[in-house]
């Protein structure tokens, strides 16, 4: 027997072939990336044996796999299914949407977008820490749970601290556990300003594209990186990617999330008043 008050977390579905993402990961699981480089899926395999899903109808589901995404402290697990119900993933909301924050003890959050929270001007080209601002107070039992759109897309996660990150945060994941069935994210390395916020006095007008800068720590190019690698400099302009123009909808680091380790990139930009391009491997992380 199962009682459900002793539920561990709860899970989203990703693909109807049983992979699910979750806030939950098992501590025998944090425990084997900390203490070991890699793990067998000997070890894996044992570990999944102690959990098993449950879904809204009761019906309960064996685990086969499990991947940790350890920068956001998420994980994702393959469960043994091929028929699972598969919803949209939406990271686009507009201030004043609707949304609503519900969990699997049916406790509901109505409210409304207030924005996005402000970021540093210095923004890293890998690292999405886009935070949703809604207009209500969340109630503690929502913590760990799920944020819709009117539409029924997930559009993002209440965490335990009550805030709520953007599904777009996991999309470069995703997008590589599909096709990969691991957890890698795309590593362009740069600190940049969005260019499309300072404003061209000589001309009175707002700049575009992503001036490659220096952070807090006095870094503009991660060593190693793919911008590196291919010869981009502190101070460059990147003015469009595979002929994607940055713009303030089509920022960059919105662009490389698109894309997963491996992909080639084909970059326009600016030095020294002269328009340049190169192409490069992106990497991953």
């Amino acid at each position: 027997a199962i009682n459900i008050k002793d539920k561990l977390g709860q899970a989203f579905v990703v693909t109807s072939d049983g992979w699910l993402i979750s806030s939950f990961s098992p501590p025998e699981l944090l425990e084997i990336k900390v203490n070991k480089a890699t793990s067998s899926k000997e070890e894996i395999l044992e570990l999944n044996k102690k959990y098993i899903f449950l879904s809204s109808d009761y019906k309960s589901y064996e685990v086969e796999d499990v991947l940790y995404d350890s920068l956001r402290n998420f994980s994702f697990w393959k469960l043994k299914a091929d028929d699972l119900p598969v919803r949209k993933l939406e990271n686009f909301l507009n201030s004043g949407e609707l949304v609503f924050g519900i969990n699997w003890e049916s406790d509901i959050l109505v409210t409304s977008v207030l924005g996005k929270k402000e970021e540093p001007k210095i923004i890293s080209s890998d690292i999405i820490t886009s935070e949703i601002l809604v207009s209500d107070t969340i109630n503690p039992k929502l913590e760990n749970s799920f944020l819709f759109n009117v539409y029924g897309d997930l559009v993002g996660f209440i965490l335990d601290d009550q805030k709520i990150t953007s599904i777009n945060c996991f999309k470069s994941s995703i997008n590589n556990l599909l096709k990969n069935e691991s957890i890698k994210r795309p590593f362009l390395g740069v600190n940049y300003l969005n260019y499309f916020n300072v404003l061209d006095l000589d001309n009175n007008k707002m700049g575009i594209g992503a001036q490659i800068s220096q952070d807090k720590n006095k870094i503009a190019i991660i060593k190693g990186g793919s911008a590196e690698k291919a010869g981009l400099r502190d101070g460059d302009i990147i003015i469009s990617i595979n002929n994607v123009n940055l713009s303030k909808n089509t920022n960059l680091r919105e662009i490389i999330n698109n894309y997963i380790p491996g992909d080639d990139l084909f970059i326009d930009y600016i030095r020294e008043n002269k328009k340049l391009s190169l192409n490069l491997i992106l990497g991953g992380i």
